[in-house]
């Protein structure tokens, strides 16, 4: 299961479960806040740029890239892949079938699920 979270501070991540466990963190939209003056900028930036509002600094840290990951990712043609073993968990998105995948894969799933293509 992909799942999405919003939290109350801004950040935006969408992660893995699977068997009801965290698998891993597909991606992570953090950022953090800082007024200065009457603006507003992202500390994690390295390139700092500033917005009037809070909301406009969320949109571009947030929800801009969010959309730009889910229309990069969520094709008919993709799979979401788990690996790993006991000692590490990953995983991987891209059009490789399942039965190409190494030793270490444990669970793949289409990201636009059709229920013939989970397979595990």
């Amino acid at each position: 299961m992909v799942n999405v979270f919003l939290y109350r501070d801004g950040a935006t991540i969408v992660s893995a479960n699977y068997k009801n466990e965290h698998w891993d963190i597909i991606i992570d939209f953090s950022y953090y806040v800082v007024k200065e003056g009457r603006s507003y900028f992202c500390a994690y930036c390295c390139n700092r740029k500033y917005f009037a509002t809070k909301e406009e600094l969320y949109t571009e840290h947030n929800f801009e890239p969010l959309l730009s990951w889910l229309i990069e990712n969520l094709k008919t043609e993709n799979w979401l892949h788990l690996l790993g073993n006991k000692n590490v968990r990953f995983l991987k998105i891209n059009n490789v079938s399942p039965d190409e995948l190494s030793k270490d894969y444990v669970f793949s799933t289409r990201l636009i699920l059709d229920k013939k293509d989970a397979r595990s």
